[in-house]
């Protein structure tokens, strides 16, 4: 099985915030999305409501099997920018204790 992740954003395209997030994954060579419902503020409005999500952008981390259709195995709703910023960081914290734990 090959398992990926990937970060799908939904955004508004004057979001100073929304340019960070795409910056920051960028930065980071991680798989990403984006939608830009800049032009359409009914279905940013509608994303809004169902994740009880006031600002852009909205993201989710999503775990997807390749090989299988491409189907979601598993999907996290993460928030805005900074809550990426920080989910970064502790993914990075995390990958730095499993490398100190496998040298033993």
């Amino acid at each position: 099985m090959s398992v990926k992740k990937q970060y799908i954003l939904v955004t508004r395209g004057s979001c100073p915030y929304c340019e960070s997030a795409v910056s920051l994954l960028k930065e980071n060579k991680l798989n990403f999305s984006y939608t830009d419902m800049e032009f359409n503020r009914e279905a940013l409005h509608m994303v809004s409501r169902e994740f009880d999500w006031n600002t852009v952008p909205i993201i989710w981390e999503q775990e997807v099997d390749w090989e299988n259709e491409a189907r979601v195995l598993e999907s996290t709703f993460i928030g805005g920018y900074s809550e990426l910023k920080k989910h970064l960081e502790l993914e990075d914290c995390e990958e730095e204790v499993d490398e100190v734990s496998e040298d033993d």
